[in-house]
């Protein structure tokens, strides 16, 4: 879909939301609830009903907690920067839903996590694209979902599912212990997320984009956030604005202004009367 969130309304809604103003609360949630539940939807497996709804929810109380203090921390240059940080909340919120009985017992910052160990060994060696294929199949991607998320053709979405043909999966709470290693290993020589951002628009040469598509296959972190990036374009375009009713249940959660009183007529102003 076409976001309805020019460059300049965005940075309102979002100073808006900060403030607690009503009418930006509804802009936000109409624009990324179905988005977020969406992909909520993706890695909780449950493609419609509540688990998705719920985190939705438990997130924006977090990000509206101490004065909206959470929401003013997101990177808000650009949209698509605060969207990758919005992203990340709300999926460490999905894995804190997991039932601790089947959490793996490794450290998840561990190098020698099994998970994390069969990730690397998936990806190894293919070339970018295809490791984004892995990435997004074993998120729980369906097979069509990933070829129009990184529009690509068939073939070279079937291409990058060949290491992992034998039907290999991951429990939930392994793929989000995966996504807490990778989000904690970022080093220097990591590019800034802006700079993904800008070769994805097209914005950089060929000069400067190779280097760092290198840098892209060789690093866990670049990898998951290159895709991500992609993830959050595919879930803005695909979705649709949210129902005013589903609106206001959010909206009930959060800490705003009142919604404003029905103005009474004139008549009824000046005379008391139930007369139109």
């Amino acid at each position: 879909m076409r976001s309805t969130i020019t460059l300049l309304t965005y940075h309102k809604i979002i100073a808006g939301c900060a403030a607690g103003q009503r009418e930006a609360w509804q802009s936000f949630l109409a624009e990324y609830t179905p988005a977020f539940t969406g992909l909520l939807g993706v890695y909780l497996e449950q493609q419609s009903g509540s688990p998705a709804w719920v985190v939705w929810q438990e997130s924006l109380v977090d990000l509206a907690a101490e004065r909206f203090e959470p929401l003013r921390s997101l990177e808000q240059q650009s949209e698509k920067e605060f969207l990758l940080g919005l992203r990340r909340l709300v999926l460490a919120q999905a894995s804190s839903t997991m039932d601790p009985g089947i959490q793996p017992t490794a450290a998840p910052s561990s190098p020698q996590h099994p998970a994390i160990e069969s990730v690397q060994e998936w990806s190894a060696g293919l070339p970018l694209v295809h490791q984004q294929v892995v990435f997004l199949k074993l998120a729980g991607y369906g097979e069509s979902a990933i070829e129009k998320l990184l529009r690509i053709t068939p073939s070279v979405a079937q291409q990058g599912l060949e290491r992992i043909r034998d039907g290999a999966r991951m429990q939930r709470a392994e793929w989000f212990s995966v996504l807490e290693h990778v989000w904690s290993i970022r080093t220097e020589n990591c590019p800034a997320p802006r700079q993904l951002i800008r070769i994805q628009e097209g914005q950089v040469s060929w000069y400067d984009r190779d280097p760092v598509e290198q840098h892209l296959v060789a690093c866990l972190h670049c990898l998951e956030l290159w895709t991500a990036l992609a993830e959050v374009r595919y879930w803005r375009r695909e979705s649709r604005p949210l129902a005013p009713a589903k609106i206001e249940e959010l909206l009930a959660a959060l800490p705003m202004e009142a919604a404003p009183a029905k103005r009474r007529s004139l008549l009824r102003r000046v005379f008391g009367s139930d007369r139109a």
